[in-house]
């Protein structure tokens, strides 16, 4: 249970909130969210609660990324980590300051354009594309993450060309581009 504080009164109260609808203005857009709210039982005035009303501006910005189809935080989160690359590294493949993608994660609104160009990354051959061009402004340690996994995702193929051409003297292994004939 969170404790309110009266401005009025100047007291401290342990309640449990009530969740009433409560509109607030989001990046000019308004938005109605179930907000956590609640009411001095001395003089009836609204009481304070700073941890209540992060809270609530955190279901603001949520409703507002849900109602102009924005990705969650969590969703950039995942789209970062499918690549195994750092908040830093991914920032610099597309192009964005070092701060942005942890902003990001960390509940700050994306505008429409960085939150598409990182939809866009959900799509390995998008990220594969930029990450080649951008690869040479990353920490080496992000590009080794990069290529293990990209390359745990693409194991190398493997041809059994005794099967295909029923040849049994090849039994050398050759490699090429990545993958293994046998």
């Amino acid at each position: 249970m969170d404790s309110w504080i009266c401005v009025e009164c100047s007291k401290k109260f342990d309640i449990v909130p009530v969740f009433e609808p409560e509109e607030y203005e989001v990046k000019g857009k308004k938005v109605v969210i179930k907000a956590e709210k609640a009411k001095c039982p001395c003089c009836g005035e609204p009481l304070v609660n700073n941890a209540a009303d992060s809270r609530n501006f955190e279901k603001a910005y949520r409703e507002y990324r849900k109602e102009e189809n924005l990705l969650m935080p969590e969703e950039i989160k995942q789209i970062r980590q499918q690549y195994g690359i750092t908040q830093v590294g991914f920032s610099r493949v597309l192009g964005f300051g070092d701060k942005t993608i942890a902003r990001y994660e960390n509940g700050a609104l994306q505008d429409t354009a960085p939150n598409n160009l990182i939809l866009l990354m959900k799509n390995e051959k998008n990220f594969i594309e930029l990450w080649e061009k951008r690869k040479d402004l990353l920490d080496p340690k992000d590009v080794q993450n990069v290529e293990r996994t990209l390359s745990s995702k693409y194991p190398t193929v493997k041809i059994d060309w005794n099967a295909v051409f029923n040849y049994n003297s090849l039994d050398t292994l050759y490699k090429v581009k990545g993958v293994n004939l046998v």
